[in-house]
This record gives structure tokens, C-alpha cells and sequence, in this order.
């Protein structure tokens, strides 16, 4: 009998609704899932994302892993009001997040991303991104072009160049929310703040309102 392998891919896993999202999608189509997460010692702050993320993968029976990114925040100690984005909006060079985001972020962690998929073979590594991350043609080649990049230095590096897939590209925020019921996903399970206070939303940062505006659209523009 001829055994078929499954597909392995690498999700980076915030803990938010977007990756939660991505993460029934790709199970449901059969794939062997790996997810990852970092932690911040700024943001225990990140705790109710890492829980978040932790709970979920454990759900979908991913092999989950946790990176400490504690000597990375030694970098931007001194800069109070910067964050490495963790969340939905793991893009954090999107021009529309209000946060200000580490520079060099997003590759610390693509970085990371590459480095464990070449070292045990994983050929894809899933991003989830949506539609309301890439605003416009100019910003979604931006991203293309730093993906790109991963892609060479890992391929010089390795010998390997694993694909970076975005199931999501095609859907807004709120095209995902609506989504979530269909995979098995519940909104109030997932978690997205880029500075939680005592364990809970600050209600101000750009992933906030990024995330009241998709589950409650007409209350947003409201208050707007």
C-alpha cells in the first residue's frame, strides 16, 4: 500500500482572528500544520495573544511553538511607544497602524519563519495576511519583495526556498469574521491588541480598531 505523506506547512500563529482562521483552512485541507508564535517581555502584557494562540493550536493538534523574543526587546527599550507587531497586522510597515512598529520587525520574525522550515524540511510557510493589509498595488509589492527576500537569503543559506502562501489576500477583515463560523472558529476565542493592559484590550491601538471596525462595522463608523 502506498503511503501518501501530508503536505507540511508553517503558520505563523498570532493568536488573533485572522491566523486563527488560516489555521482551520489549512487543516481542512488535510494539511500537517506547524504553528508558531513569539513572546514579548514588554507586553505580558502579549500574554492573552500567546494564550490565545496556544489554546488554538492545541485545538487543531498543530506542534505548536513558542520563540522568546525577550533580547530582542532590549532593542527598542528606550522607545516606549514601539511595538514588534505581533497580531493580525503582522505587517507592521502597513502605512494605516496607528502603533508604531519596530523597525526591521517583520524580518526578525519572517526570519525566524525561514530559518525552522529549512531546518526540517517544511516547504511552505503560510502568512495571514488579508486584503486590508495590502491597501494598494504599491505597498502589496512592497510585501512581495520582502518575501522575495527571505526567500533568497534562504535559498543562499540553505539550498532550500520554501514558498510563502497567503490564503487570506483575497478577504477583508470582515469578509474573515464572517468566515470564522464556517471554520469552526469563535471570535471571542481570539485576541488581538498591540498594547493589552492587565490582560485586557487597550481599545486604541491600530489592531483594536481594526478589529472592532470587522466585528462590529456600523458601531465603528459610529464613532468615527
Amino acid at each position: 500500500m502506498k503511503i501518501v505523506q501530508k503536505r507540511k506547512v508553517l503558520l505563523l500563529l498570532s493568536g488573533g482572528i485572522d491566523s486563527a482562521v488560516c489555521l482551520s483552512m489549512l487543516r481542512k485541507q488535510g494539511l500537517e500544520v506547524t504553528t508558531l508564535s513569539f513572546r514579548q517581555e514588554s507586553r505580558l502584557n502579549n500574554m492573552p495573544e500567546v494564550l490565545c494562540a496556544r489554546a488554538i493550536a492545541n485545538r487543531f493538534k498543530t506542534r505548536h511553538i513558542e520563540v522568546d523574543l525577550i533580547s530582542v526587546d532590549e532593542l527598542i527599550r528606550h522607545a516606549p511607544d514601539m511595538r514588534l507587531s505581533l497580531g493580525g497586522q503582522l505587517n507592521n510597515c502597513c502605512p494605516s497602524i496607528t502603533t508604531r512598529g519596530a523597525p526591521m520587525g517583520v524580518s526578525i520574525m519572517l526570519s525566524m519563519a525561514f530559518m525552522h522550515a529549512c531546518a526540517v524540511g517544511i516547504e511552505q510557510i503560510a502568512w495571514a495576511l488579508h486584503a486590508d493589509d495590502l491597501p494598494n498595488e504599491a505597498h502589496r509589492q512592497k510585501v512581495l519583495r520582502l518575501i522575495a527576500l527571505h526567500q533568497d537569503l534562504a535559498e543562499l543559506q540553505s539550498q532550500t526556498r520554501p514558498d510563502i502562501i497567503l490564503p487570506l489576500a483575497a478577504y477583508t477583515k470582515q469578509h474573515i469574521v464572517k468566515m470564522a463560523p464556517k471554520y469552526s472558529i469563535d471570535v471571542a476565542e481570539t485576541f488581538s491588541c498591540s498594547g493589552p493592559r492587565n490582560g485586557q484590550a487597550c481599545g486604541e491601538c491600530g489592531q483594536c480598531f481594526a478589529r472592532e471596525a470587522a466585528i462590529s462595522p456600523s458601531a465603528s463608523q459610529q464613532s468615527v
